[in-house]
């Protein structure tokens, strides 16, 4: 699994897990927000472009990810 070092809203960097999100409408995008603010590192696809994170196709966050959401 790819991780990444964020700071922690609670104290110093820490190692993240990068988790998938496939459809970033309103569920998506409440699970980037309570994942993201957890320290997970996010990619997520949607057929909308403009709601895309960190990824440029579906193929790109099963790729990046061990865990992804449908």
């Amino acid at each position: 699994m790819k991780r990444e070092i964020r700071k922690g809203r609670d104290g110093p960097a820490r190692e993240c897990k990068a988790v998938g999100i496939i459809g970033m409408g309103l569920m998506g995008g409440a699970l980037r927000k309570m994942l993201g603010d957890a320290c997970f590192a996010i990619r997520g696809w949607d057929r909308d472009a403009s709601r895309c994170v960190n990824a440029r196709t579906a193929a790109d966050v099963f790729d990046a990810c061990d865990r992804v959401f449908l």
